[in-house]
């Protein structure tokens, strides 16, 4: 008799989703219930066809749910991918975009620029620096400052170099390149990153200070080289003794130039003025001098002046005879229209100096400090922009920021460094300057009064500095919305006026450094500087300048045909 061994039961699953009992909730104990054993294929024949059914449809609604799910993640995870590619590739070409940016601008100033590492190795050269070097960039590149200037590496010039890295300072060298035949002005401004080194050409500048010394030199020999002819006249102007000085420089005899003979060594075309005013002082007893031309015993023309003094008799009533003198002061004349001359120059030198010096300032204060952040925010962002991109897009704007200021700065330091100054006049100079230096919401007017041509140019350039000064402290502090300019050339003094309609402010209070620039101007012209000035009511600046008769001024009066 067959033993049958009893089956175990078997507990059924409901399989059924009710309200209860979800769908999830159904297939997790279907998996519990296949968990502890494995299905053969009697015990799914087993199973009611509708059960298997049920769980067929259970698994399948499950599967393809978790692969919809699957596919959803991996679209967003494609479309994140692709969105951060992009964001990369973005990045990266607004970097070289700022990166030609930040080249573009140090190609466009004047001076050489040189990037150096802590290393005193070249990063980074412009296009004049290249030349100076006589070097390729190429060659320049990660090659050290002393390997290419030799006279930098030793003495003082080493010193201040190392100073000024050392302790994080500014220094300036002034060396003379024998291989360029020019002298070189180095500027370095070190960071904690390295040295950037503004190198410019000083040359034509110390040649004419150079001119400027020897000329002096040569007007003070001149001066003290000249000798006077002393006569003596009657009392109705008439030469009646020797005068061995006129003789051997007019080489007429005394029977030719007694009376009023030697007028006729006088130049025909100053012969008549100077018959004139000898006779007016003569009828009046005034003391007299008198500029003209004389003739030369070689036959040449040379200017002369001549001071004559009346002596008096009967107290004073009737002029007994004059004595006076005749100095040669040609070679005298022409030494001082020629350091008149290198004066107007050595004021245009000075005041071009003084505009270098700013913008250097400038320059540094603001063109070199945006590009150093600039240069170490695109540094940053290189390093980080793996593993931050967002910290990496913050430096990018940085980055481009101070790019942007760097630029502008830049663009209007080159248009004040094309500017005109006075060679076409003040009245021109000062137009130019309110044109460009006004922004379009400020009115502007300019009048000259005077003869220009009558104040010299080491006055004229000066006041066109101070006139400038005050024009721009009106447009940078006052607020004002009209600037108005006066020039007005009196005798012997020139009055330069610039008014303005701002905010005005307390000239007691305290000065910046534009109004102390002026007050040293106007000191070293011997001039006079008033500021009026009151809360609401505007700004008056007005200069008065001294000044003598020109060379041109007075070759006007004695006439110019020598």
């Amino acid at each position: 008799m067959t033993s049958h061994k009893p089956r175990e039961e078997t507990k059924d699953i409901d399989l059924y989703p009710t309200e209860e009992r979800d769908e999830e909730l159904a297939v997790r104990e279907y998996e519990a219930w296949l968990t502890p054993r494995s299905l053969d294929k009697d015990e799914i024949s087993r199973m009611p066809s509708q059960r298997r059914l049920e769980i067929l449809n259970s698994i399948s609604r499950t599967f393809a749910s978790t692969m919809r799910s699957g596919m959803i993640e991996r679209k967003r995870f494609s479309r994140e991918r692709e969105r951060l590619l992009e964001r990369e590739r973005a990045a990266r070409a607004e970097a070289e975009a700022s990166r030609q940016s930040l080249r573009e601008a140090l190609e466009s100033i004047g001076d050489a620029f040189s990037a150096l590492d802590e290393n005193w190795r070249y990063t980074y050269v412009n296009e004049r620096a290249v030349e100076y070097a006589g070097r390729s960039r190429r060659d320049l590149i990660g090659r050290h400052l002393w390997d290419v200037y030799p006279e930098l590496s030793e003495g003082k010039p080493y010193a201040e170099m190392r100073r000024a890295s050392d302790k994080q300072t500014v220094a300036q060298v002034e060396l003379y390149s024998k291989r360029l035949g020019l002298c070189l002005q180095h500027r370095a401004f070190p960071s904690p990153m390295g040295v950037s080194i503004y190198t410019r050409d000083v040359t034509k500048q110390r040649v004419a200070e150079e001119a400027l010394r020897r000329s002096e030199e040569r007007y003070r020999s001149l001066t003290t080289a000249t000798s006077a002819i002393v006569f003596t006249a009657t009392g109705e102007g008439y030469l009646t003794i020797e005068a061995q000085g006129w003789e051997e420089f007019t080489g007429q005899e005394p029977k030719e130039y007694v009376d009023l003979g030697w007028l006729k060594a006088i130049h025909p075309d100053d012969r008549n003025r100077i018959d004139e005013e000898w006779a007016q002082a003569v009828a009046h007893g005034n003391p007299v001098e008198l500029s003209y031309r004389l003739r030369h015993r070689d036959g040449h023309y040379r200017y002369v002046i001549v001071r004559g003094v009346p002596l008096l008799e009967n107290d004073g009533i009737e002029v007994r005879e004059w004595v006076g003198t005749v100095s040669d002061v040609h070679d005298r004349r022409l030494a001082r229209k020629e350091r008149e001359q290198f004066m107007a120059r050595e004021w245009k030198a000075r005041s071009a100096a003084e505009e270098r010096s700013r913008i250097s300032r400038e320059l540094h204060d603001r063109v070199a400090h945006s590009m150093a952040v600039a240069y170490q925010s695109l540094q940053i962002h290189e390093a980080i922009k793996d593993r931050d991109p967002q910290g990496a897009a913050a430096r990018m704007k940085i980055a481009q920021q101070t790019t942007r200021e760097a630029l502008n700065t830049t663009r209007d330091l080159s248009m004040e460094l094309r500017r005109t100054e006075v060679a076409e006049g003040l009245s021109s100079a000062l137009s130019n300057l309110l044109r460009t230096a006004l922004p379009p919401n400020i009115e502007s007017e300019v009048s000259v009064k005077g003869d220009e041509s009558a104040v010299p140019p080491e006055v004229r350039e000066p006041l066109f500095v101070i006139l400038r000064e005050a024009i721009r402290n009106a447009v940078r502090h006052s607020g004002a919305s009209h600037v108005s300019v006066g020039v007005a050339v009196l005798r012997n003094v020139v009055v330069g006026t610039v008014r303005d309609t701002g905010r005005g402010f307390d000239p007691d209070a305290g000065s910046n450094n534009g109004i102390r620039s002026m007050r040293e101007r106007v000191a070293l012209l011997k001039g006079r500087l008033d500021i009026e000035s009151s809360g609401g009511e505007g700004a008056v600046v007005r200069v008065e300048i001294p000044f003598g008769p020109s060379i041109d001024g007075l070759l006007k009066v004695v006439g110019d045909n020598w």
